[in-house]
């Protein structure tokens, strides 16, 4: 048994020593009890130095495998530090991007908002213009006014159009041939023949005098209109479009109060005077008239203004607001500092 035993030891021994290079001796310096080194255990005949002989290839073995391990964590150690320079590289690549980030958010949105005090400037200025623009345009018509639901080919009897609104005029308002008209010209407005049963196109008529239109117009307010071969004729003033559309904002109102027997009265440019029992009243817009009239019990729909553009912008979300606006000491790049430091990872 003993035999086999120190056979197979010696096999494992000159193994060992011929891979690695390492003496028997190198592996006895080492006692399992700290001997001292250069110690080497002898066997005698009988066979007393096997268990010394064992431990001594144990530790060469282990030393092999220590030798292995330490190299492969040397080689590790390297690797893992070219990928964190590798890493650290990438990382100051992406915190200088990250700052080129920031400031040229922060220097558009400056922009931005010296782009939304510029544009709130300029709505403001056109609204002013459109303003004057509007109030021009219905100076320059004060001595012209529609006649509406004249059938379409009604005047084609006559030399022309301004011929056929004098004899309509002066047969129906009962105007004596000794008062001029001064019709400069009349035609029917610019558009498209409307199609059979529609509403005829209205008449322009240009007067040469401003108290002869307006002459024409009391008459036949006072009338209340006239009759032309079963069509009913109405006369107005000749106002922009602009005025046109808020005046037909009250046709809802204007319908209610003649159901109520209300009088009233549509005043330039569009406001709508009622003469309630307890005396009359004078709405600015439409949205004050249809309001009260609720209040009071009429059946109107009360109507919301549009927004305006300049609301629309205060709307957007990149508006801050008068009053509301973030200081501008706060914003810039340390604000998107603050936002953006959850995502930068930290230097070691």
């Amino acid at each position: 048994m003993t035999s086999r035993k120190n056979k197979r030891v010696k096999k494992l021994t000159r193994e060992g020593i011929e891979d690695d290079n390492v003496q028997l001796t190198e592996g006895a310096n080492i006692s399992p009890h700290g001997a001292s080194r250069g110690y080497s255990p002898t066997s005698n005949r009988d066979g007393s130095g096997t268990e010394d002989e064992d431990n001594s290839v144990s530790l060469t073995l282990i030393l092999k495998e220590l030798r292995g391990v330490g190299k492969e964590v040397k080689e590790f150690r390297t690797d893992a530090k070219v990928q964190l320079l590798e890493i650290k590289g990438e990382l100051d690549k992406v915190n200088t991007r990250l700052n080129e980030v920031e400031t040229r958010v922060a220097e558009h949105e400056d922009k931005l908002q010296n782009t939304d005090e510029i544009l709130l400037e300029i709505l403001t200025m056109q609204e002013k213009l459109q303003t004057k623009l509007t109030s021009l345009e219905a100076y320059s018509r004060r001595e012209s006014l529609r006649i509406y639901g004249v059938p379409e080919g009604a005047e084609s009897g006559a030399p022309s159009m301004a011929h056929f609104v004098e004899k309509l005029l002066r047969e129906n308002l009962a105007i004596p041939p000794s008062t001029s008209l001064q019709i400069q010209r009349a035609h029917r407005v610019i558009s498209s023949l409307p199609p059979d049963g529609s509403q005829p196109r209205s008449i322009l008529v240009k007067f040469l005098s401003f108290t002869v239109k307006e002459e024409v117009l009391r008459l036949t307010w006072q009338k209340k209109g006239f009759m032309l071969n079963s069509s009913k004729i109405n006369l107005d003033n000749d106002f922009p479009s602009e005025i046109m559309v808020m005046r037909k904002e009250y046709a809802e109102a204007r319908k209610v109060l003649k159901e109520k027997n209300l009088r009233f009265r549509t005043l330039y440019p569009a406001r709508l005077k009622v003469f309630f029992e307890e005396g009359a009243k004078t709405y600015n817009t439409v949205e004050e008239a249809t309001a009260d009239l609720v209040s009071r019990g009429l059946p109107v729909k009360v109507i919301t203004p549009p927004a305006t553009p300049r609301e629309r912008l205060q709307r957007c979300p990149l508006w801050w607001g008068v009053g509301g606006r973030r200081p501008r000491q706060n914003r810039g790049v340390a604000g998107y500092k603050e936002k953006l430091q959850v995502y930068r990872r930290e230097e070691n």
